[in-house]
């Protein structure tokens, strides 16, 4: 038996009370997810094996806080626009500022307040209603750049089709990347048979519904993403169309075809029983 959190044999890591050992740099007194390493001003590359869903990413730290008052309008109610909403601030707020509307998200916009006290006053609100052209929305606080064209979105996945053997963190953690931007291992999960779980980082879990093929020591296997809550089909092999979903799926379509050939054979002995029918009254008639 292996400790996950020391490295060390004969004890389990829910027993452990060494110092963790961070899988990244190999030095003890911190987990990996602490590990000042992970910040490195590298562009990573994450999410490409997911048609749309690939991103560039890199960690900077955060040495000058912005000087203008983030906030976020989520609208509840009515058809938005960059220029509705701007105009509704102007009369709500103040006419002569550039409020610098952004669309966000499907329903959401990132402005700039001119002042903070008008952004807390207003994120206070549950909701307000807008005269001009009856959106109902909720303003709240950003901690987000307002230039930000968007933010990525926390998410679990599970990982099916894993060969025991790369069950390891560093290596679940490479396999995440072809999906998303990998976080946190769930340690507990590399000891069950499957799936592993990871906490990631992506653009859109619902899309992360995804087979990839992946040569382990030249060996290949089907390996599965799926975000933990999406429902739907698994999409093809990463490499291709998808279109071999049916391939990797739960087979309805092979039985549906059996079902067809079933439905075709039960005809033709139907028939064949009319005719034997037929025969037998022609028989007792003559």
């Amino acid at each position: 038996m292996k400790c996950f959190r020391c490295t060390e044999v004969g004890h389990h890591q829910l027993d452990c009370t060494n110092d963790p050992i961070c899988y990244k740099c190999k030095q003890p007194g911190h987990m990996a997810a602490e590990c000042n390493s992970m910040l490195s001003r590298k562009l990573k590359m994450f999410g490409f094996a997911v048609p749309g869903q690939g991103f560039y990413s890199i960690e900077v730290p955060d040495k000058v806080k912005s000087e203008k008052f983030s906030g976020l309008i989520s609208v509840l109610v009515g058809e938005a626009t960059e220029d509705k909403v701007a105009d509704e601030l102007k009369n709500l707020v103040n006419e002569k500022w550039d409020f610098q509307v952004r669309k966000f998200i499907s329903s959401g916009y990132r402005v700039a307040f001119s002042d903070q006290q008008s952004l807390d006053t207003f994120s206070k609100l549950s909701e307000i209603v807008l005269p001009i052209h009856g959106l109902k929305v909720k303003i709240s606080k950003s901690m987000v750049d307002h230039n930000a064209s968007a933010v990525l979105q926390p998410a679990w996945i599970k990982i099916y089709s894993v060969p025991g053997f790369a069950k390891e963190e560093d290596i679940i953690r490479e396999i995440t990347t072809l999906v998303a931007e990998p976080i946190k291992v769930d340690e507990f999960s590399l000891l069950r048979d499957e799936p592993v779980r990871v906490r990631v980082n992506c653009r859109d879990p619902s899309k992360l519904k995804r087979i990839v093929e992946i040569f382990f020591n030249g060996v290949g296997y089907d390996v599965q993403f799926m975000a933990e809550g999406v429902q739907g089909k698994t999409q093809g092999k990463g490499d291709g169309p998808p279109g071999n979903q049916n391939r990797h799926g739960d087979g309805s379509s092979r039985r549906k075809g059996k079902d067809e050939d079933n439905d075709v054979n039960r005809r033709r002995l139907d028939s064949h029983d009319n005719e034997d029918g037929s025969a037998d009254k022609e028989l007792e008639a003559s």
